[in-house]
């Protein structure tokens, strides 16, 4: 994400409280109602880390089965934010296409910058 993104979600993130989420958002979902399946080598890569994030159930429901920019456009409308890696990926979606084509290297970077985004502050923690 360049700078900009950076501020955005750092700006959402000051305003955000942790609230109980139950239900795994499938960012790219598993079932699309375009019909248009991720073109993937791997198994199981929509259950990548990089492809989740905890939702409100509502929430999940309501928008299950739409694409990564409908979600997006969704969600920019209606001014709130039910989870920080949520924002991150629509960040992400926003500036390049997650979509079938290209899903499968969104996911994967995706999860390999949380990964390092956790290592790092867990990292930072040496009297754990």
């Amino acid at each position: 994400l360049d700078k900009d993104d950076q501020f955005a979600i750092e700006d959402k993130a000051n305003k955000f409280y942790f609230k109980s989420r139950n239900s795994v958002e499938h960012f790219y979902p598993r079932k699309p109602k375009n019909g248009k399946l991720i073109k993937s080598t791997r198994k199981n890569i929509l259950d990548k880390f990089g492809n989740l994030c905890l939702i409100a159930s509502g929430k999940n429901s309501e928008l299950s089965n739409h694409s990564p920019v409908a979600k997006t456009e969704h969600y920019v409308k209606s001014q709130s934010i039910d989870s920080l890696k949520q924002e991150i990926m629509m960040q992400i979606a926003k500036k390049n296409k997650w979509d079938n084509e290209n899903g499968e290297a969104c996911i994967l970077k995706h999860g390999q910058e949380m990964i390092d985004i956790i290592n790092t502050k867990f990292d930072s923690y040496d009297n754990w």
